[in-house]
């Protein structure tokens, strides 16, 4: 199975919007669904471990956390989440031209 790039995802469901007359969601609403998804999911997570944010500043953290996601679309373009994955695969080779110089930075770091 070869990776569908991102970018040919996000102009095909525009395409698709666009011929339906609105029927199907375009990339920008499924993009801010997934955001409002992952906020969500990750937001309760961070806050049961670490506490409210507000209660971490001044405390001197100065690394990240990476995830990967794997997530599937249904019939009707809503997102759900099968898993997330602590040690993500930063392959540049199956994730579009466009990205490669990020993922060879953040492997740099």
């Amino acid at each position: 199975v070869e990776a569908l790039p991102h970018a040919a995802l996000w102009s095909t469901l525009d395409e698709a919007s666009a011929s339906s007359a609105g029927h199907v969601p375009n990339s920008t609403a499924v993009r801010q669904h997934l955001r409002s998804m992952l906020q969500e999911l990750f937001g309760v997570a961070l806050i049961s471990s670490f506490g409210h944010p507000e209660k971490l500043e001044g405390r001197g953290f100065a690394c990240f956390d990476l995830f990967g996601l794997d997530i599937i679309l249904d019939s009707n373009l809503r997102p759900f989440v099968l898993e997330v994955n602590a040690g993500p695969n930063l392959e540049v080779a199956d994730r579009g031209e466009m990205h490669a110089p990020l993922l060879r930075e953040i492997k740099e770091i």
